[in-house]
């Protein structure tokens, strides 16, 4: 769930969401860090890096308490705004299929975790 938060967080975030194309994750039990690339408005491929930093909270459970894109922090008001509708991404829940080949590191056999893992058939 939480590479599903932040993955809702980054396509609010960028412009033509559309060309978002995921290559790598690496993840935590508190943070997840996506690699992706994008094209932006001027038509420039970009290799970027978004990594999100989860804390506690007494209502949900779990919010967004850091975000930095390309290591750059995200403003703390921005973060806010989207805890303040993540019951509704939750509610609607996320795309959250890994790219092909990440391995999870919480597997115990640390094999690559498919589409078929995550969505029951």
């Amino acid at each position: 769930m939480a590479f599903g938060i932040c993955s809702v967080f980054l396509e609010l975030g960028t412009p033509y969401a559309h060309t978002l194309n995921f290559s790598n994750i690496e993840g935590s039990q508190t943070a997840v860090r996506i690699y992706f690339t994008s094209v932006d408005p001027f038509g420039e491929y970009k290799k970027e890096m978004l990594e999100c930093t989860f804390g506690p909270d007494k209502t949900m459970g779990m919010k967004l308490t850091k975000v930095e894109r390309n290591r750059r922090p995200v403003p703390q008001s921005e973060i806010e705004k989207f805890n303040r509708i993540l019951p509704s991404v939750i509610a609607s829940d996320p795309y959250r299929i890994m790219p092909p080949n990440w391995k999870n590191p919480l597997l115990k056999d640390g094999g690559p975790m498919y589409e078929s893992q995550l969505l029951p058939e």
